[in-house]
């Protein structure tokens, strides 16, 4: 067992290490101060000797100090600040800044001891050599903060690592500190809301995705480094959104259930957030809803692998959407003249990694809910108000039913299915099942009770089968439950359940690119029309024939309902 390192910066610590102001952390020492440095690699403060310890020169530039540790894993480090001459608001973090206290309040004369776990290991930045973890880094902020000892000690305590992208990782800090214009994610913030016990180990890295987090070496890291007991926290979807092969409940999916199992494998839990969202505004005081669907992914996976789900999506919504337009962007990067609608800064990090920590409290996710901080008081959020506005240029669904009831990993039959991802949708939104354990039946043809179903879920109106939809207006024909669909009449059900949502929208177009257009039904022309025009449907076969009397498969009653769908 390493040996407890202790270390003081006034003499009133028997059997410690007294450190000078002068000893600073270059070259093969062990221990010293770290310098923060200005454009021209000039210090931008000094390390000065108060009775009581040391200090900054300057209450916005940090005093950090660091000491070398023998090998990787978890530490214990008690931090002890003093200072005789005035009261103190002290900002303490630790390496890669990840934050512990924030504005701590220490009155004058009062000595303030302050314990947490730190988790030291390597990390791969991108496109860059790994950064070796061979030390603890321990910084204080804040006016009259003084430093009076620190001690540092090996630990087997729990370590939750996080994986991410930049809305997620350890930011660096512009100095002088502003925290409006300081980069920050929610990862390097959630250190704050435990008491010692638990260690956070980031591993998330700006303009990540689920593929690259692998391939980029971030993953093999973060394994290397877990034990069972561990934690493990996902959240991508920004970026994975960029990327044709990581469609929501396509490879993000898939990469999802990956993570999940490994880290089953190895002891760890998984816990699945879906992505914070951005604040882009629509004029009636809405988000836009860019990360729908990756949200309804995660939620998916984590109920298909039992394990927990923190929907940072739907928080994050309802909070910005209530802060409106002129509060939210105070946490969001911000100089004042311009914001980054995407990126949050020291604020927007603390609040996010607190709806976290709410998260672990409200699900009882032990033994993390029994090592949150005694004071913690989970964040109250609000009911969402005003529903978020689908996205310019974003297939996401402008349905309300986001329930999800079918576990998708059981469905086996897909493979080649051309409109499996339709289907993985519709199956986790509840809006379709299997016909069989274990089977959905994409080549069989779809049943009239089926479609009526699928259309009411879609929805989210009650009943089920011919009856109720025919009584909502979804079913502009006769027919019984067992008989197959043709295509003019789902043309004709998809059109009246867009025009429940959306009234008036389904414009009428013309039918003269479809050589066989004198065979569909005259009561079904005006659909048939509707559903061209706003590309629900389209050509069945080669020769560019409509083909309205032909049945319909399950396979592709999914592809036409889900392009129904995300049709604004």
């Amino acid at each position: 067992m390493e040996a407890k390192m202790r270390y003081c910066f006034c003499p009133s610590l028997d059997g410690a290490l007294r450190v000078r102001p002068d000893e600073t952390m270059e070259g093969d020492a062990a221990y010293g101060f770290r310098p923060f440095l200005d454009g021209d690699h000039s210090p931008l403060s000094q390390v000065l000797a108060v009775d009581t310890g040391v200090c900054s020169s300057r209450p916005d530039i940090p005093l950090q100090f660091e000491a070398k540790v023998e090998k990787p894993g978890v530490y214990r480090v008690t931090v002890r600040m003093k200072n005789d001459e005035a009261d103190m608001a002290v900002t303490v973090f630790s390496t890669h800044r990840r934050f512990h206290l924030i504005d701590c309040p220490v009155k004058k004369g009062e000595e303030k001891t302050v314990v947490f776990s730190v988790h030291v290991c390597d990390v791969q930045p991108n496109e860059a050599p790994l950064i070796k973890g061979d030390r603890v880094a321990v910084a204080l902020l804040g006016k009259h903060a003084v430093l009076s000892a620190v001690e540092i000690e090996k630990a087997e305590d729990v370590t939750v690592f996080v994986a991410g992208d930049s809305t997620v990782t350890d930011q660096s800090a512009n100095y002088p500190y502003q925290p409006k214009t300081s980069y920050c994610g929610w990862g390097q913030m959630l250190s704050q809301w435990f008491q010692p016990g638990v260690a956070v180990s980031n591993h998330a890295q700006s303009g990540l995705t689920t593929d690259t987090f692998r391939k980029d070496g971030h993953w093999k890291v973060a394994l290397e480094n877990m034990k069972p007991g561990d934690f493990c926290f996902f959240q991508f979807g920004h970026n994975d959104q960029k990327c044709d092969e990581l469609q929501a409940f396509g490879g993000y999916l898939d990469n999802l259930r990956r993570y999940v199992n490994e880290c089953r494998e190895r002891g760890v839990q998984a816990v699945l957030c879906s992505p914070i969202n951005r604040i882009l505004f629509e004029e009636n005081g809405a988000l836009r809803d860019l990360l729908g669907e990756y949200g309804e992914a995660v939620q998916t996976v984590a109920q298909e692998e039992g394990v927990p789900f923190v929907d940072l999506l739907s928080q994050t919504t309802a909070i910005f959407t209530d802060f409106g337009p002129q509060k939210a962007p105070d946490y969001f990067w911000n100089d004042g003249s311009s914001v980054d609608r995407t990126h949050p800064n020291d604020f927007g990090g603390a609040l996010i990694s607190r709806l976290v920590a709410s998260e672990i409290a409200r699900q009882g996710i032990a033994p993390l809910c029994e090592r949150l901080r005694t004071d913690f008081v989970p964040y109250p959020v609000p009911e969402l108000k005003i529903r978020p506005v689908q996205g310019a240029g974003i297939s996401t669904s402008f349905l309300l039913n986001d329930a999800i009831k079918i576990n998708t990993a059981t469905v086996t039959d897909l493979s080649g299915c051309p409109q499996k991802a339709a289907v993985l949708q519709l199956l986790a939104k509840g809006i379709l099942t299997p016909q069989a354990q274990g089977a959905f039946a994409p080549d069989a043809l779809l049943t009239l009770s089926d479609a009526a179903t699928a259309m009411l879920r879609s929805l989210g109106l009650p009943g089920e089968g011919v009856p109720a939809a025919a009584g909502q207006g979804l079913l502009p024909f006769e027919g019984k439950d067992g008989d197959p669909v043709s295509r003019e009449g789902l043309a004709a059900m998809l059109v009246c359940t867009y025009n429940r949502r959306a009234p008036d929208k389904a414009i009428v177009g013309g039918v003269e690119r479809y050589p066989d257009r004198g065979k569909i039904s005259p009561w079904a022309l005006d659909y048939v029309r509707a559903a061209d025009e706003m590309k629900f449907m389209g050509p069945a076969d080669d020769e560019g024939n409509f083909l309205p009397q032909a049945p319909v498969t399950r396979a592709q009653a999914a592809g036409y309902l889900y392009k129904m769908m995300a049709t604004r």
